[in-house]
């Protein structure tokens, strides 16, 4: 086997086999899924997939976007969504959160404009979603990323919704400390609570710099007229 693949499945493992990321199953369910000798991820993930009849695998990786156009190299049933946020959310999230200076942020917004372009040029089978657009209207975004992903669109209740434990999702921050979201409240809708939250809380300067910059950025100069 080989060794990369050797080390995917070593590193699955470590996540599936707690209680937080389970999806249902048991150590031994799971280690009957990975018990056959793969030559491939794609065999990998058919594996899995049939194991619980799923029609599509998603995973959640936005720390490693740079590695989006090798991805998607791979195959043409592989996909990558980009969400991209209001940027003075966004910067503001990152001083707040992260503890980024504003220019580093500012620089950010910069990085991620053009790796979006890039990729959006390069690859049909990348999608693109504006945050801002998805919480509006979580039905309208939902049915068309279905359309593009050639899968069947499916409503579901969210208070309906099951997390990566396979327990009933409940929403998880600042309101509960427990690292498995069974603590937190029950899932309604997409918390809009953080929309705005930038012009709200940045210095007038900061404000009217980021106003300057992204006149220049193809993907954000629009949020100037929102």
């Amino acid at each position: 086997i080989d060794e990369k693949l050797s080390n995917l499945i070593e590193n699955s493992k470590q996540n599936l086999f707690g209680s937080r990321l389970s999806g249902g199953k048991t150590s031994n369910q799971w280690n009957k899924i990975f018990s056959d000798e793969f030559n491939s991820p794609e065999n990998l993930y058919k594996q899995i997939a049939e194991s619980v009849n799923a029609k599509l695998i998603s995973f959640r990786w936005n720390q490693q976007s740079f590695y989006a156009s090798n991805w998607l190299s791979r195959s043409q049933n592989h996909y990558w969504l980009s969400i991209i946020r209001n940027p003075y959310d966004r910067i503001y999230s990152n001083i707040k959160t992260h503890g980024w200076d504003f220019n580093k942020a500012l620089k950010a917004t910069s990085v991620v404009n053009d790796y979006v372009l890039y990729n959006l040029e390069k690859f049909s089978n990348f999608i693109l979603v504006y945050y801002d657009e998805l919480i509006l209207d979580p039905e309208k975004v939902s049915r068309s990323l279905c359309h593009k992903l050639g899968i069947k669109f499916l409503t579901s209740a969210p208070n309906k919704l099951l997390g990566a434990n396979y327990q009933l999702y409940r929403t998880q921050g600042y309101k509960t400390k427990n690292p498995i979201r069974t603590n937190g409240d029950m899932c309604t809708s997409y918390y809009k609570s953080s929309s705005g939250q930038g012009k709200r809380n940045l210095s007038s300067d900061q404000i009217k710099t980021i106003e300057s910059f992204i006149e220049n950025l193809q993907l954000f100069k629009k949020y100037n007229n929102i």
